[in-house]
């Protein structure tokens, strides 16, 4: 219900602040539901895009039921689904949907995009001509992988421009009718915060983010938040959205930046929109720090970032950006080359997956009937954990001796020790990332961690994205200690350092590794 009642109010605020007298609504999957219910349900909706449509709210929940990682216990539970919560209301209330049933049609014309043709789109298409409605139906072999984050530029651009061309041919014969809207201030007010979207330019890019800003204006502290993959600056299951919120409102100052070709990023000359990795986002984050500062002053400032917003803010630092902090969360690469490709893993990763695995549950016979495959299997990943451990000490050796090594994390590290840029790394326990840090950097890890230069948290029941309401707390609570620099207080029962949890990182009484506790309740860092 609450769902519905936004569709509408973004419908009468449009037309209110722009004076459009047609309006089109487009719903992907499940977002279908609302936005046909309510299209059904006014006079002003002339068109509807539905990409890949669930049709009933019974047939969304069976199969989210299917995929969620919990399922409730009894009918009336919440549950979880891709980091989302269901209540209990909304799947009461979602049970008794089904835009077969409609009395009306959502719009005179609609237009249905599926990968492949279904049956019950169909009927429902044929339902739609019995009350009057034009439809048309798409057919977009990629628009699983598009739904998904797996597609590429040029696929996607193609399905929105189609998309594009057939709304504007419906919007077309009011287009002249519209008078000239007045906008308001691009700011907003939430709790004791502003929220303004804006766009600072590095090179000859134009970046957008949104700022997050303590009413009073001034801020104690700023840190930049970096895209996770090709997500926009929500972050995963909009961890960024709560974290920046919760943060701003005890006077610090957060930028959830879009990277060049990400988000509402414009793409850098001569490169492709939503490349993840093969970009250079130095100067885009350098332009970031310098505009924070030049609007709060002379503030400390952090980076930080999940995965690819990891690694983005560890190239930035180490490429000698001002900034006092760093936050490397699951970060999964420390370099990247070209012709590398995101669904083919590198070696060095690969390798850390299998001794995370190997040093949580031991060795693990892969799904096969042949002995000997799984043999051969094992002595190939005998061999390669092997190298790689003959690899580090040679490296090690070399650091200690003052050679220089190509592409060496340990140095890198130490020489973001030696400018005084404080280094924080939080994994998650069902990750390699903390395996691929002691892989990649050798001794220095220790070292740093020995000297206070590096603090690594472990957050227990954890996943690579924080996908579980509870993970989400755990790593809330570890970065409220890290922004705040301060020790978050927790039962002392649950205060446990992480020795075991990644084989090699060893508590230390001075910056040394600690788990993030699970007893925690929500209501400890969430206000």
């Amino acid at each position: 219900s609450s769902w519905l009642r936004s569709v509408h109010a973004a419908i009468d605020t449009l037309r209110e602040r722009t004076g459009v007298t047609r309006i089109c609504v487009l719903g992907v999957r499940l977002g279908v539901l609302p936005a046909a219910q309510a299209a059904s349900e006014r006079e002003d909706v002339c068109a509807l895009v539905a990409l890949a449509p669930m049709l009933s709210g019974r047939g969304f929940l069976r199969e989210a039921l299917l995929r969620s990682a919990q399922p409730p216990l009894g009918a009336h539970d919440d549950f979880e689904l891709g980091g989302h919560v269901v209540s209990a209301r909304a799947r009461a209330e979602l049970a008794v949907i089904d835009l077969t049933g409609l009395p009306r049609p959502p719009a005179a014309h609609v237009l249905v995009v599926e990968a492949e043709t279904r049956p019950a789109n169909e009927r429902w298409l044929a339902r739609l001509v019995t009350q009057g409605a034009r439809t048309e139906a798409l057919v977009c072999p990629t628009l699983t992988h598009l739904l998904e984050g797996h597609a590429d530029a040029r696929s996607s651009q193609a399905l929105i421009a189609r998309l594009a061309g057939w709304i504007g041919a419906r919007a077309a014969p009011a287009l002249n009718t519209a008078p000239a809207g007045t906008w308001p201030a691009a700011s907003a007010q939430v709790s004791s915060t502003r929220e303004t979207p804006l766009t600072l330019r590095a090179d000859t890019t134009d970046l957008f983010g949104i700022l997050h800003a303590p009413e009073a204006g001034a801020a104690r502290r700023c840190v930049v938040l970096l895209n996770t993959g090709a997500a926009r600056r929500v972050g995963p299951s909009r961890l960024y959205v709560n974290w920046a919120r919760r943060w701003a409102c005890d006077g610090v100052a957060v930028l959830r930046l879009d990277l060049p070709g990400l988000g509402d990023s414009e793409v850098q000359s001569g490169e492709t929109e939503g490349e993840v990795y093969a970009i250079d986002t130095t100067n885009a984050i350098a332009a970031a720090v310098v505009m924070l500062r030049a609007r709060f002053g002379p503030v400390e400032c952090q980076l930080l970032g999940i995965c690819s917003g990891a690694y983005h803010a560890y190239r930035a630092a180490v490429a000698g950006v001002e900034i006092e902090s760093v936050v490397l969360i699951n970060q999964a690469t420390y370099r990247w080359d070209a012709g590398m490709r995101l669904e083919q893993p590198s070696l060095a990763l690969r390798v850390a997956n299998v001794r995370h695995l190997r040093e949580r549950r031991g060795a693990s016979r892969p799904r096969s009937a042949s002995v000997l495959h799984a043999a051969l299997h094992e002595v190939k990943w005998r061999g390669l954990l092997a190298a790689a451990v003959v690899w580090g000490a040679l490296r090690d050796t070399a650091r200690a001796l003052g050679l220089p090594l190509p592409h060496d994390v340990g140095a890198a590290l130490q020489s973001l020790a030696r400018r005084k840029v404080a280094i924080h790394v939080v994994v998650a326990d069902d990750d390699s990332a903390g395996t691929l840090l002691r892989m990649q950097a050798g001794r220095s890890v220790a070292a740093l961690q020995k000297s206070g230069d590096l603090q690594l948290d472990v957050v227990k029941g954890a996943d690579h994205i924080f996908t579980s309401r509870a993970a989400r707390v755990r790593v809330g609570l570890a970065l409220d200690r890290i922004v705040h620099r301060r020790a978050t207080q927790a039962p002392a029962s649950a205060a446990t350092v992480a020795t075991g949890l990644i084989p090699g990182l060893r508590a230390k009484a001075n910056g040394g590794a600690a788990t993030i506790p699970g007893a925690l309740g929500a209501d400890s860092i969430f206000r």
